[in-house]
Order: structure tokens, then C-alpha cells, then sequence
């Protein structure tokens, strides 16, 4: 598939976020580190880089510590998640997590570090783009955004951003917007269980239409076309990720072939916008 790299996600137990009742049951996954080097070991694979997520609230600042220093600087990247809920119990903050990698990194290379961004926090507080610009200051140098489905929460994030960047004389870091597909009303509440927007009006278009994956997908590449275009009008490096949030079959299937739609649309933009030179430009892992 035409992918840059895989992001493999540490998933966490976000019930204590939220009084309403999960969806789909919480199951225990394998440690994303663990798989990559266990699992993803195939010639056509290994070669691949990982942005490996690691939720730090669960683990004691020495757990953290020797799990970064495991990482490969060479294809591997991480992404250091903090806790899905600020009542939840925390062995490591993800302020301490940041001074532990600037600590272990302050005279050798180490692996890329990238942080998560959420714009529905954006659309509530108007804050979003100030914490980027924090964790750039701890060491980010990527963002990954929270499943996109209203664009304009997006959009609002990276004006802000990029408008706050440009004042204070800054690069802006690349930010990767998440996209998946949404197979069934079971699958679309979870997603709104996590915490996902939904605009009303494409709320409930999926929830009318005969066919919900469908209409999702078609909603899928509109905001990828919306949000490339955007970027590139405002000079923000970019790329999408795909994944899936169900494990039911048409949905990964879903998720592949719109992994193939989005690097479409990336080449004729990086046609258009003389965009292989590489430097604003981004495909679908």
C-alpha cells in the first residue's frame, strides 16, 4: 500500500472519561512496541517506519524511561499519550514523560517525538493551538489529530495555529489528520463515545443513508480534498492517517481502500502544487 509509515496505537480503557456506557467492550491489547517487533517482521514490512504510541500514565517513570530508550531512533518514532481523564490515576504525567525523553535526548539522537492534537478541545476551549505550541517547546516535532469528521473544528484549529506560529516567527510542525471509516450506527456511536464530532446534518445523513459506510467514505475523502487544500493554502505541513475503529471486516476493507483514495488525491494536489520536492506535502499511513 502507498504508506510512509505504520502508527501503531497504544489503546487505553477511556472509560473513566465519560458516565456513558461503551459501545464495544474494552479489551486488553499487545503492547505496541511488542508487536512491531514480534508481529510486523516480514521482509515487505520491517523495512516500514512506526510511530509507536505510548500511554505514560499507566507505567512509573522508570517503565517509561527504558521503554524509550528501547526505541529505535532509526524507524521508529513515538508519540507519548497522557491520561484520557484528569481524575484517572497517574504514575507518569505527560509533562514528567516529556522532561524523562529531553533528559535521555539532551546529547545523543534520539527518536522523533511527536504529541496528539484533538480539535473538538479546540471547538469547546479555543486553546488547541497554545498547546501545540507548548509541546513543540518539550519537543514535538508531528502532531496526530483524533478522528476528523467536522471539518471546520480542523479547519479553526489550523488557523490558529498556523496564524500563532507564523507571529511568534516559528515552523510549524506537520500535523496528521486522522480519518476512518464508520461501517454502522453501533460503530458511529463509538466513535462519538470517544469523543468524535459529528457535524447534525452528517450525523444524520449516516444514520438515514441505506448504505452508512458508504456515505462515510464519501464524507471521508471530502474532508481529505477540504483539508489538503487548506494546508497548502497556509503553508502547513500535512499528512493523513487512516485506521479503522472496529474490528469488523468491511471497515478494515474500508480503511484500505481509502488509504488508496487519499494517496490519490495527494499526487494530483503535489501535481498541481508542484509538491514532490516534499517539504508541505504528506501520504496517507
Amino acid at each position: 500500500m502507498p504508506i510512509d509509515a505504520l502508527i501503531l496505537y497504544d489503546v487505553q480503557d477511556e472509560s473513566a472519561r465519560t458516565d456513558e456506557e461503551r459501545p464495544f467492550p474494552y479489551l486488553p491489547t499487545i503492547d505496541p512496541l511488542s508487536y512491531a517487533r514480534e508481529y510486523l517482521v516480514a521482509p515487505e514490512v520491517a523495512s516500514i517506519p512506526r510511530i509507536i504510541y505510548r500511554a505514560v500514565a499507566s507505567h512509573t517513570p522508570e517503565e517509561n524511561e527504558r521503554y524509550l530508550n528501547a526505541l529505535d531512533p532509526e524507524k521508529e518514532a513515538v508519540v507519548l499519550v497522557g491520561s484520557p481523564s484528569s481524575s484517572a490515576r497517574q504514575r507518569t504525567s505527560l509533562r514528567h514523560a516529556y522532561e524523562i525523553y529531553n533528559t535521555l535526548y539532551t546529547s545523543q539522537p534520539g527518536p522523533v517525538l511527536g504529541g496528539v492534537t484533538i480539535p473538538e478541545r479546540h471547538a469547546a476551549k479555543r486553546d488547541e493551538h497554545r498547546r501545540l505550541e507548548q509541546k513543540m517547546g518539550q519537543g514535538c516535532s508531528f502532531f496526530v489529530t483524533q478522528c476528523i469528521y467536522d471539518a471546520e473544528a480542523a479547519r479553526n484549529l489550523l488557523s490558529d495555529y498556523s496564524y500563532a506560529v507564523a507571529d511568534k516567527r516559528l515552523d510549524p510542525a506537520r500535523i496528521i489528520m486522522t480519518l476512518s471509516p464508520c461501517g454502522s450506527a453501533q460503530t458511529l456511536r463509538f466513535m462519538e463515545w470517544l469523543g468524535i464530532s459529528f457535524p447534525h446534518w452528517l450525523k444524520t445523513d449516516l444514520e438515514r443513508s441505506g448504505d452508512i459506510l458508504d456515505r462515510s467514505m464519501g464524507a471521508c475523502l471530502r474532508i481529505a480534498s477540504e483539508l489538503t487544500s487548506f494546508c497548502l493554502e497556509r503553508h502547513i505541513p500535512f499528512g493523513f492517517a487512516v485506521e479503522s475503529v472496529s474490528i469488523r471486516r468491511a471497515e478494515i476493507d474500508a480503511a484500505e481502500e481509502l488509504v488508496g483514495q487519499i494517496s490519490d488525491l495527494l499526487i494530483r494536489a503535489g501535481s498541481r502544487q508542484r509538491l514532490g520536492q516534499g517539504d508541505e506535502s504528506g501520504f496517507a499511513h
